[in-house]
């Protein structure tokens, strides 16, 4: 699956766990597009595999079909990782259970006539949401490290990371206004 010679820029890699963290809460969620485009676009490169990495971010917006692709997503990263001799707890079919338990969330949150409790519920799926990026990223870095070592460096922020969080940051003043 994953060859022994370097990636064309394996100095962008890695995304630290904080920075998943904050960008998850400041973005209100969607974060994960972003996490899900960017490596899936790497893991093309390593695996040599076909990817359509915006396809594949943009699947979270399907109900369902969603849960499919996140599993290949975690199983593809669990997977790296194994043939690597990476041990990890990262296990896919917890993280569709995380996924559905975020799917239901938000359901019930944009249901709920009652704001304070939409709130917290939409709260507790952004945790879930950032939860399934940081383990199946810590497991992925794991990896990079395994694989790339001393080559490794944070990857810099993108403009289109940089854009999703401030539309989250957005969305966020809009709704502490009200």
């Amino acid at each position: 699956m994953a060859s022994s010679e370097p990636l064309a820029v394996p100095a962008y890699l890695r995304l630290e766990a904080s920075r998943l963290v904050i960008a998850s809460i400041l973005s209100g969620g969607l974060y994960i597009f972003f996490w899900l485009y960017i490596t899936w676009k790497q893991l093309a490169q390593e695996t040599h595999d076909v990817h359509f990495p915006v396809w594949h971010a943009l699947t979270w917006t399907v109900p369902v079909y969603q849960m499919f692709r996140l599993h290949r997503h975690s199983t593809v990263i669990q997977g790296l990782a194994v043939q690597a001799g990476v041990p990890t707890t990262l296990d896919a079919r917890t993280v569709v259970a995380l996924a559905l338990a975020s799917f239901g969330l938000g359901l019930v949150s944009l249901l709920t006539l009652n704001p304070a409790l939409a709130t917290i519920l939409g709260l507790l799926g952004i945790a879930v949401t950032t939860t399934i990026v940081v383990w199946n990223q810590g497991a992925l870095n794991a990896y990079w490290v395994t694989r790339h070592g001393d080559q490794l460096r944070a990857a810099p922020m993108s403009g289109v990371e940089r854009g999703i969080v401030l539309l989250g940051v957005l969305v966020w003043i809009s709704t502490l206004a009200r």
